[in-house]
């Protein structure tokens, strides 16, 4: 089969990879043809060989990192110019699928344009229920905008004819929704998924990040991502508080976001002396720290009225790492997928009771550490690879 992979972003694999790149790189392992389609914030529109992958780079304007009227008329042109360079450099091909994931939510004129001249299908890997997250995190106040929104999204579901959800939690939320397009079975499970890393691979260069930060000997407590308002990071800061008896405990938090800095000042004003924050790592460092943390955080806002189950879960399992997460009480992180496979413990954003005894269960179980981090690692094997992905999501296009 034919597929073209539509993305608001998409790394060179030259030099960085994410679970998006693992899923096109497995497909066209199997056998299926496939391109992909992404912004060029740099240099004019052109094909490029990208790993194997014939990748159509359409220069966008900014994007990222630019202020919200950029952003967003950029944005809201990415599909007009989509359409255009795929009718200019690829009009004698013809894809039978077209997958796109959320964010964004505003490609749909371009995935009704593929279905129109190509007959294509459209399968949308669902990351981001928009505006609903923005709404609850009063990002978005306006309700003529939250309307506005809310019928782009009416849109984009209604056009797809599969819509891949990264739980079970998430498929009920959808189908409680009066939208008025669940009533065939177009919702389907696709949850997160990762590139399993070898154990000999895993191991390599075991305990030079210890030393390059003098953390040798330390119990590392590791959050790495994004510092944002869904993950409210300040209750991180309040957990490390909580336990400034314990002095062989240092909380390492790397990433880049909106809060750092806001991240940064708490720390100073509290004087948390058992607090790291780092800047991004590239890839092969940031490894190698999750590879000598000994817990994994995963962190949202309590505000949250939809289930989102975030991806570095998976990344502290494919290291072995047992998870210490404080969420939502909305989200089926717990039930779905900690529980499940007892790869991790949970307690609710803001009890901060809950969440301090969830951590001391761990810090004083090396036993039961080592048992979560080995089922978590089992898990990814099991059901959340690339390979399992790929396999789960041509399966469920096959019925189509």
């Amino acid at each position: 089969m034919r597929f073209l992979y539509a993305a608001i972003s998409y790394p060179d694999v030259s030099f960085n990879t994410n679970m998006y790149t693992s899923l096109v790189k497995e497909m066209a392992k199997q056998g299926h043809e496939v391109r992909v389609i992404a912004p060029s914030f740099d240099v004019c529109t052109h094909v490029a060989n990208e790993g194997g992958i014939p990748v159509l780079r359409v220069k966008s304007g900014r994007i990222f990192n630019a202020n919200l009227i950029t952003k967003g008329v950029n944005t809201l042109l990415l599909s007009r110019r989509y359409t255009h360079a795929v009718q200019k450099f690829w009009s004698d091909w013809e894809m039978d699928w077209v997958l796109t994931s959320t964010p964004p939510i505003t490609l749909s004129p371009l995935l009704l344009k593929m279905k129109e001249l190509y007959n294509a299908k459209v399968y949308l890997i669902l990351r981001d229920i928009f505006p609903q997250n923005a709404k609850d995190l009063r990002m978005i106040k306006d309700p003529f905008l939250f309307t506005y929104f809310r019928q782009r999204e009416r849109h984009l579901y209604k056009i797809s004819d599969i819509i891949g959800c990264m739980s079970p939690g998430n498929m009920d939320f959808l189908r409680r929704q009066d939208l008025n397009i669940f009533s065939t079975d177009k919702l389907t499970y696709f949850p997160n998924w990762i590139q399993p890393i070898p154990i000999k691979k895993q191991r390599q260069g075991a305990g030079i990040f210890r030393q390059r930060f003098n953390l040798e000997g330390k119990f590392i407590v590791l959050f790495g991502g994004n510092f944002g308002k869904p993950q409210k990071t300040e209750f991180v800061l309040d957990l490390a508080w909580k336990v400034q008896h314990l002095h062989d405990v240092v909380f390492f938090l790397i990433g880049d976001g909106t809060e750092k800095e806001k991240i940064r000042g708490i720390a100073r004003q509290r004087n948390l002396k058992n607090v790291m924050i780092c800047d991004r790592l590239p890839s092969d460092e940031y490894q190698s720290l999750i590879n000598e943390a000994d817990i994994g955080l995963v962190n949202l806002s309590e505000k949250f009225t939809i289930p989102n189950i975030p991806s570095r879960t998976l990344g502290y399992w494919n290291a072995s790492l047992p998870v210490l997460a404080a969420t939502d009480s909305c989200t089926d992180l717990n039930e779905n997928f900690l529980k499940k496979y007892n790869a991790g413990l949970w307690a609710e954003t803001g009890n901060i009771k809950d969440y301090y005894e969830q951590f001391m269960v761990l810090y004083l179980d090396k036993k039961l550490r080592k048992t979560m981090g080995e089922n978590g690692k089992n898990a990814v094997a099991l059901d959340f690879s690339a390979h399992k992905a790929t396999c789960r999501l041509l399966k469920q296009i096959r019925v189509k």
